[in-house]
């Protein structure tokens, strides 16, 4: 695929208000260090190089105006035009990083979610959440795009044990209808806060709010984390299509999204009133019949 001309650098957005996001985040238990690049071809092996120091502090933050490899879950690219969405990554470690691995996502999900609320109250009953880590926006279903994803990573110690793990956070913020990539069904088109609300949405205000609301997620009791997902979790009464690979012509199961279960993993019935506990895959909710 042939890419646009870049634009010029005085015809691109204000870039993220560093001072103001490390006066804000000084103190936070999440962004209180602060990477940032321009541009990288992806933030999260560059969180995973910085948690591994260990003199680096859990809650550490790596931010890319542009990500030039970024990708979401089954190795999708993630695209979009210098400065205008939220490409992060938030490295965690023990002794600060409480949750267990299954609810780290659920955490950053809600978080995102949050700090959308926070910055956008009157968007906060249009999202949802899509199992089993995406963000999604609009007044139905049928008219939700996708507006987030997360992709955790983790990596365990010589001795076995948890030696990090990375969240990795994509949100469409300042997007035009023009500059979302398009999708071929069966996969939610995305779209942006800026379409939503038809104004463009103070970026670092909302980074800063999803570092403070990322450190209060990681604090809650997984039960309750798991509630608060569950109960914005679109997927659940519908009929769904899981498929192995997002590229998979053909999907591996079909049926009813029934629940989740205490760790997350989707309870899936197929056609033959079969239980499925499903952990990972990629979902379609509009199955071609």
């Amino acid at each position: 695929m042939m890419s646009s001309p870049l634009p010029a650098m005085h015809d691109l957005p204000d870039p993220l208000d560093l001072p103001r996001l490390r006066h804000a985040l000084a103190a936070s238990p999440v962004g209180h260090t602060i990477v940032y690049a321009a541009g990288l071809p992806s933030t999260m092996p560059v969180a995973a190089a910085q948690i591994r120091d260990p003199a680096s502090r859990s809650g550490l933050l790596v931010v890319a105006e542009e990500q030039t490899a970024g990708r979401g879950r089954g190795a999708r690219p993630w695209h979009a035009p210098p400065r205008v969405a939220l490409l992060v990554s938030i490295a965690l470690k023990p002794p600060r990083l409480h949750l267990p691995l299954t609810h780290l996502s659920i955490a950053a999900a809600i978080a995102a979610r949050d700090a959308v609320v926070a910055c956008a109250p009157h968007l906060a009953a249009q999202l949802t959440f899509k199992w089993p880590n995406d963000l999604l926006l609009g007044p139905t279903l049928e008219q939700a795009g996708k507006l987030g994803g997360i992709l955790i990573q983790t990596a365990l110690s010589a001795q076995g044990g948890l030696d990090y793990a990375v969240a990795g956070i994509g949100l469409n913020a300042n997007q035009r209808a023009d500059q979302l990539p398009a999708v071929a069904p069966p996969a939610l088109p995305p779209t942006s806060l800026r379409i939503a609300q038809g104004a463009p949405i103070d970026r670092t205000a909302l980074l800063i709010a999803l570092c403070q609301a990322f450190a209060a997620a990681l604090e809650r009791p997984p039960h309750q984390l798991r509630t608060d997902w569950r109960d914005r979790l679109s997927t659940l009464g519908r009929r769904v299509a899981l498929y192995a690979r997002p590229d998979d012509p053909t999907p591996v199961l079909t049926g009813q999204a029934v629940d989740v279960d205490v760790d997350g993993a989707l309870l899936l019935q197929d056609d033959q009133g079969r239980r499925h506990t499903v952990h990972a895959g990629d979902l379609a909710l509009r199955p071609a019949e």
